[in-house]
């Protein structure tokens, strides 16, 4: 073990001062690059042949064009492949052709990602994994209701003004109201314990919105669906809430290792990438942060 640990030091700190490339080459071949290679050019060039290859893929792909945002991350990540793909080229694996560029920077992320050293979160490393994808462990509103459904294929015009005057008249009840005073349909008088997604499959996203917005114990409405006028009477619900730590602490340890492998890939490459100068066709500029490319020389 003790001998292992000096082993991770040792790449680690390589790392630290420059030695992305070395990193690679221990984690793929378990040793230091069976032999010397040639250097690698430190010039990366995008060109515009490069960058219109990538737009007619996403066309083919989305049958639309990429818009701005989309086209830049394209592009960073033509970058970012040609840079890993040169740290491997850096270790003797000389085909650049571009299927292998790819495979070669897959291989440099994903022993970058492997450099994050084995370790066991604490809670408040726990705590704020959840802060930071707490939408992934939100426990969703959920809502039971009955529903008076009033047929504009029946009604006409009518059918509001019938659902308004029955519901001033169930309002005035004192129990819980006639479920006949509608028109007979195929949905569900009641429903139980349904989310947003459950209500919206069979009224609509619009009528779902409102009904999860009821005050319970009355009825409510008129509310249009998108199959006719309702009244509504919620009889429950539950508001949104997170899941408890306790609950999900192996989803969370393994989102937290994922984030550390992630950060130290991240880390790994943009001290790889400091290596590079990255010069692009001139069009290109506008998508690439001030400072962080050149112009390429186009004749």
């Amino acid at each position: 073990m003790a001998h292992r640990a000096t082993r991770i030091i040792a790449v680690l700190a390589y790392l630290v001062v420059g030695g992305a490339g070395f990193l690679a080459a221990y984690l793929l071949y378990g040793r230091t690059p069976p032999h010397a290679v040639a250097p690698v050019s430190n010039t990366v060039q995008i060109t515009a042949v490069e960058a219109e290859a990538l737009r007619q893929a996403w066309l083919q792909q989305w049958s639309r064009p990429p818009t701005d945002a989309e086209f830049r991350r394209l592009l960073d990540e033509l970058v970012r492949d040609a840079v890993l793909a040169r740290e491997a080229l850096a270790l003797g694996l000389r085909d650049d052709e571009a299927e292998t560029r790819r495979r070669m920077a897959r291989k440099m992320t994903a022993a970058l990602e492997a450099a994050a050293p084995a370790a066991e979160p604490t809670e408040d490393d726990l705590k704020r994994t959840l802060d930071a994808h707490r939408a992934e462990f939100v426990v969703v509103s959920r809502i039971s209701f009955t529903q008076i459904y009033f047929s504009r294929e029946r009604r006409g015009a009518r059918a509001t003004a019938d659902a308004a005057a029955a519901a001033a008249r169930l309002r005035g009840e004192a129990r819980r109201g006639q479920l006949d005073a509608g028109d007979p349909t195929m949905l569900p008088a009641t429903l139980d314990a349904v989310d947003e997604a459950a209500i919206a499959a069979q009224f609509g996203a619009p009528f779902a919105r409102r009904v999860l917005g009821l005050p319970a114990g009355s009825w409510q409405g008129p509310i249009e669906s998108s199959v006719g006028v309702h009244l509504v009477r919620v009889t429950e619900k539950s508001e949104p809430s997170t899941r408890a730590l306790a609950d999900v602490r192996a989803e969370l340890t393994a989102l937290w290792r994922d984030d550390r492998r992630k950060a130290a890939r991240d880390a790994a490459y943009d001290a790889a990438r400091q290596k590079y100068e990255v010069a692009v066709d001139p069009a290109l500029l506008p998508y690439f942060a001030a400072g962080t490319v050149t112009p390429l020389a186009v004749r």
